[in-house]
């Protein structure tokens, strides 16, 4: 009982912990100018791995059927990209 509470848990804490969805960049680029609901638009990111991502509330969100297709992909925890500095030394 323990263990299925800790496993409980456990994706619980996952399950709010910033999911994301992984698409290829030349996704992202179409997504960047597109709506997900009226004056609302897809934002990509990137995460500290390189791969462009968009955020499971943009997802869960949509409205637009030529993006459904997003729904069906697997969401997966955000990497928060390491802090940045700028040519003049400040912390993006």
């Amino acid at each position: 009982m323990r263990k299925l509470t800790i496993i409980f848990l456990f994706t619980t804490l996952l399950s709010y912990a910033g999911g994301v969805v992984v698409v290829s960049t030349t996704r992202a680029n179409k997504l960047r100018v597109n709506e997900t609901t009226e004056d609302i638009y897809f934002n990509p990111i990137k995460d500290s791995l390189g791969r462009w991502v968009v955020s499971k509330e943009e997802v869960n969100m949509l409205t637009d059927s030529q993006f459904i297709y997003l729904k069906t992909m697997p969401v997966i925890r955000y990497m928060k990209p390491k802090d940045t500095v700028d040519m003049f030394g400040n912390k993006l």
